[in-house]
């Protein structure tokens, strides 16, 4: 939707409840997103490449997450999620090529 586009800063609502593959790939300009509470699925590379985002939150209603969707992300950013360990249905991949720091058990 957004591939490799211009975009800045974006607040998903609460009507969406998935984001498909690649949505945000290489949005190199991305340095906000809001993940709202009802989205219930990241599928692959969703992020992948979105160097200028410093954090995302992961609420607790996303139960799935596919593979490779932080591809790329450096140990400069950081991902927060609300839950204390990954649901059995999210891939086992869903970090690859990821170095950012993981923070489990994050409240907003």
């Amino acid at each position: 939707a957004f591939e490799g586009s211009g975009l800045e800063s974006i607040i998903l609502p609460h009507s969406i409840r998935t984001i498909y593959p690649n949505a945000f790939l290489n949005c190199t300009s991305l340095n906000n997103v809001t993940i709202v509470s009802g989205i219930t699925s990241i599928q692959t590379g969703a992020f992948s490449g979105c160097t200028s985002l410093p954090s995302i939150y992961i609420p607790e209603s996303v139960t799935t997450l596919q593979a490779d969707v932080f591809f790329g992300w450096t140990e400069s950013q950081t991902i927060y999620i609300e839950r204390t360990q990954p649901y059995t249905s999210w891939s086992a991949s869903w970090n690859n090529g990821c170095e950012a720091t993981i923070v489990w058990g994050h409240k907003r």
